[in-house]
């Protein structure tokens, strides 16, 4: 599979891997995260306790988005910043799902990012901006997760290391995969 940018820049030129990515499962490292620790169980319970919140925190994700990101900040068609949001929220569930189970990313919690990330490309976005957004996202979202009363009243600083070397681990892997989702489309509108 080629993913050449249509520009010929050779921004993102061959991902190769990541191609591969996009279509199967994301996993982590097949072990356990947090090595079945008292932590796990503390993690797992944060999780739980935020997966109500995941609209509020995509919301805080978009405003970051906005504020720091030029091509997100000229979104101006609320039916592409309510997408934007949606695909910010899809993000967030697949995380805390991925803590609560610490099983990996499957496909069906993926495929509303990749569908995204198709439709960033198909509106023009470039690919810079979108990447940005994914890591500014991942990093809103770690804060609003660690900020969280459910994170602190868990006693998990002790944590805070093996859960944010995870964390890393899932936005690499997110990452890659929204990349390679776009290059495809990208190709297939060239």
């Amino acid at each position: 599979m080629s993913t050449s940018t249509k520009d010929g820049t050779g921004n993102g030129k061959r991902l190769a891997a990541a191609g591969a990515t996009a279509a199967a499962v994301v996993r982590l490292d097949g072990s356990d995260p947090l090595g079945g620790t008292s932590a796990e169980r503390l993690v797992r319970e944060v999780a739980a306790q935020l997966v109500d919140q995941a609209d509020e925190i995509a919301a805080t994700m978009v405003h970051a988005y906005e504020l720091e990101i030029p091509a997100y900040a000229a979104l101006s068609d609320q039916a592409l910043r309510d997408d934007v949001h949606a695909v910010s929220s899809a993000m967030v569930r697949c995380w805390l799902a991925v803590m609560s189970t610490g099983e990996a990313v499957t496909p069906e919690l993926l495929e509303p990012m990749l569908e995204g990330a198709r439709r960033r490309a198909a509106q023009g976005v470039e690919l810079h901006s979108m990447l940005r957004a994914y890591r500014v996202g991942i990093r809103v979202m770690w804060s609003e997760i660690t900020g969280s009363a459910s994170w602190r009243r868990g006693a998990l600083d002790g944590a805070v290391g093996q859960v944010a070397t995870w964390a890393l681990d899932f936005a690499d892997k997110i990452s890659t995969a929204v990349a390679s989702a776009y290059l495809e489309q990208s190709e297939q509108l060239a």
